[in-house]
């Protein structure tokens, strides 16, 4: 059956620690955010569904044409590594790509993916809450270049207005002149 086993616990914290860079560095810098996140809660229900359910095989192979996978974990760039970094092997199953985790899940291993799933939880709540500043942060900014436009429109509306205004005096002015020059001027008895 699956006779692979892991290796100790110091090449177990290398791994957790090149997985942690792996999704830092790949799965949230090369993807967007909400997608990397989306794609990083399937990635925790398949490693959960290999510590809850060790005994069953069908959780250790993960069909690659999956429409739900395809879709929101396997279109990530990054994703497929990471799976492997974890233990899983591209393989060919009745005609068909599938992901098959190759470790044996012995208390080791199981200790293992349970201390990933807590650094994928970790990860994915400081993505989280980078994500939220970043639309915090623009949603700021966009109040502030309405603001400025708002001003910068009314400033507009202002110089019309005065524009209009010293136009409308000049003619007056040049229609009171004008009359004023046609106008006979009459002269008082002395």
């Amino acid at each position: 059956m699956h006779t692979a086993h892991r290796s100790k616990r110091a090449s177990d914290d290398e791994l957790l620690k090149l997985l942690s860079k792996h999704i830092r560095t790949t799965l949230f810098a090369e993807n967007p955010l909400p997608a990397a996140l989306e794609g990083i809660a399937i990635l925790d229900q398949l490693v959960g569904n290999l510590i809850r359910f060790p005994a069953e095989d069908k959780y250790r192979l993960i069909r690659l044409r999956n429409k739900r996978l395809a879709g929101s974990l396997f279109n990530l760039t990054g994703s497929v590594d990471c799976l492997v970094m974890l233990g899983f092997l591209v393989r060919v199953r009745e005609f068909e790509e599938v992901l098959e985790y190759s470790h044996a899940l012995d208390d080791a291993t199981l200790a293992f993916l349970l201390k990933f799933q807590q650094d994928l939880e970790k990860l994915r709540s400081e993505a989280t809450l980078d994500y939220q500043q970043q639309t915090r942060r623009a949603a700021k900014a966009r109040e502030q270049v309405e603001s400025r436009r708002d001003i910068v429109l009314q400033q507009i509306e202002d110089d019309r207005t005065r524009v209009r205004d010293r136009s409308q005096m000049l003619r007056q002015n040049r229609v009171a002149n004008s009359i004023a020059q046609n106008e006979p001027t009459t002269q008082r008895p002395s």
